[in-house]
């Protein structure tokens, strides 16, 4: 059953002639579920959370989804240009749920469509009283590699005040799981690069394996970093580690991301990192649910902190980067090598 105003969500996005993302490149099991609202908890509010004016406007410390008059029985949204699920929600035991990015194909490309399903699912869950636990994590073969290359190149063509929005209200889409009052843990299972492994980094605590590959490659593009990673970095592995990786937009393993306190956990191969992620989430949901709740909100406190700031800092230096021929350059030329060895391929 599809609401009204889901049905403007989707014209609204059907509207949008590419899917939005940060930064990436561009493997095929998919998992679907339901979750049914029968209550309300209250959840923490971080920072305001900016959509698209067709089903919400942006109102500080609001969750404007919530509003949706009917909810339905299934999570799974579909794509404006396929039929698969953008991102798909499964219900496990003792109210651990697992929320899986899934364009596998395209590494878990994080678009515009995604970002609107994302914040769909997120605010639904924000009303269930049964969620202890949430697992992020992609599915095929990769977390998420970023996004689409030609919506990055038609920005290109739009303008600074336009490019400043449109990222803004991108960030917010993803960075709206900050509105989940339970511990949110990142299942790292393959490469996690640009925003997608910004997205891991504003979640609670992360899980990857050894030799994953992992990476904030903004600068190698010619891109400013977004998606809150500016904010978020520092405080999770110190200064100088955030301004090497931020500056230098080198990627590193697994292994080296654990040591520097980027992740708490590794495993030997990435299909152990769902399980080990759920192993975490099971011991977490045996304990209080208030108290869990009540602490994960303590322990963001820090977190929301200028967080708003850098969100905007990061949307408005981001559309200054479109601005530059370098920029345009390196995207058309990662769109000319991937096209190549895609032909190559087949």
């Amino acid at each position: 059953m599809i609401t009204t105003t889901q049905a403007m969500m989707r014209r609204a996005v059907s509207r949008c002639s590419n899917s939005m993302a940060c930064i990436g490149a561009s493997g095929a099991a998919r998992s679907t579920g339901a979750v049914t609202a029968t209550g309300t908890a209250t959840a923490p509010r971080p920072m305001s959370l900016p959509t698209t004016s067709s089903y919400a406007r942006a109102t500080p410390l609001t969750i404007h989804a919530r509003s949706l008059a009917t909810q339905v029985a299934s999570v799974a949204k579909t794509s404006k240009d396929t039929n698969e699920p953008t991102v798909t929600l499964e219900k496990g035991e003792k109210g651990v749920y697992i929320l899986r990015l899934n364009r596998p194909s395209s590494l878990n490309a994080m678009t515009l469509q995604m970002g609107h399903d994302f914040l769909e699912t997120i605010n639904q869950l924000c009303t269930d009283p049964e969620i202890r636990v949430l697992v992020l994590t992609g599915a095929g073969r990769a977390f998420s590699a970023g996004g689409d290359l030609e919506f990055l190149l038609s920005r290109c063509d739009d303008t600074p005040h336009s490019n400043s929005q449109e990222m803004r209200a991108f960030y917010g889409r993803f960075l709206s799981l900050l509105q989940l009052p339970v511990p949110i843990i990142a299942a790292i299972n393959g490469p996690a690069i640009g925003a997608g492994l910004c997205v891991a980094a504003a979640c609670d605590l992360r899980v990857t394996a050894r030799d994953v590959d992992l990476g904030f490659t903004f600068t190698r593009i010619g891109l400013h970093p977004g998606m809150g990673c500016t904010h978020f970095l520092p405080a999770i592995i110190g200064q100088q580690h955030a301004s090497r990786l931020l500056l230098t937009g080198e990627i590193i393993k697994g292994s080296r991301a654990h040591e520097i306190g980027l992740v708490g956990e590794v495993v030997d191969q990435p299909a152990d990192v769902l399980p080990a992620a759920l192993k975490l989430a099971n011991s977490i949901a045996s304990n209080s649910p208030v108290a869990i709740r009540t602490l994960t909100t303590s322990l963001r406190m820090r977190h929301q902190d200028n967080l708003e700031r850098a969100l905007y800092r990061e949307a408005d230096a981001q559309a200054q980067s479109y601005g530059t021929s370098e920029l345009r350059e390196n995207v058309t030329a990662i769109m000319n090598k991937t096209a190549n060895r895609n032909k190559q391929r087949s």
